[in-house]
């Protein structure tokens, strides 16, 4: 990479957060896309602003001198760990790897691979793990003696989405987080404290086992029983709860 010249970045899988990346490039004057790589056939794929070649994943191996960077943009449950320190032997790369419970894992696998090629890999830098991990730590260095609490969305959670779709007999499957209004006031106003300890839960289809076992291999802490909703009536959803992560 030439210091004067825009840094070429290829996007590696190309679904909702490989068009984030297309989209953020785009807004970077010191970046230019270089390639698009994706499992799918090239021709059906139909890019935001058709300014970069798409290639089928088998032609990257030919291709890794013409890019600077490589954005891993698959999924954390097996893409990443599978396809991570193969992409960090052929050139820099950043990711957004998720699971939690297996950092430490995937830190070690990408390190070693990077380091042996003498390349640079930058993992777990999405949302969580990654901005709202230093968020919450430059937060807590400017109030040491407040209170942190997490409320997720309103969004799409792509992990549990992606756990979601690999339930036997799932066609298709989003899973939306939405915060409850009434306990972000109570916690902005003071009125009450609640704790860190207190759990997420997540509203799931009935057939909650097989997710349960998925969910739990991304939690450090593991994942309670699914217990019937008594608000759902007849339509047999069932309320997941996830211990507090540390």
């Amino acid at each position: 990479m030439i210091m004067n010249q825009p840094i070429r970045i290829a996007i590696v899988g190309y679904g909702n957060l490989g068009r984030g990346v297309e989209a953020a490039v785009a807004r970077c004057p010191d970046m230019s896309l270089s390639a698009i790589y994706s499992r799918r056939p090239a021709a059906s794929i139909q890019t935001l602003f058709g300014n970069a070649p798409v290639y089928e994943m088998e032609a990257l191996n030919g291709r890794a001198n013409e890019t600077d960077v490589f954005v891993l943009c698959g999924g954390s449950k097996e893409d990443l760990p599978r396809k991570g320190p193969q992409l960090a032997a052929l050139g820099n790369t950043v990711d957004s790897f998720d699971t939690h419970a297996r950092i430490a894992e995937y830190f070690s696998a990408m390190d070693e691979a990077a380091r042996a090629a003498g390349h640079t890999s930058i993992i777990s830098v999405g949302w969580d793990p990654g901005l709202f991990s230093i968020h919450r730590v430059l937060g807590e260095a400017f109030l040491p003696d407040g209170d942190t609490y997490t409320f997720w969305g309103k969004g799409v959670s792509q992990g549990h989405s992606d756990a979601l779709r690999r339930v036997e007999g799932v066609a298709d499957g989003v899973q939306y987080t939405v915060p409850i209004e009434r306990a972000i006031e109570q916690v902005r106003s003071g009125a009450v404290s609640l704790s860190n300890d207190s759990p997420t839960l997540i509203v799931l289809t009935p057939n909650h086992a097989a997710l349960l076992d998925v969910l739990s291999s991304r939690y450090s802490n593991g994942v309670a029983a699914a217990q019937p909703d008594n608000d759902a009536g007849s339509l047999g959803f069932y309320v997941l709860t996830i211990p507090h992560q540390p």
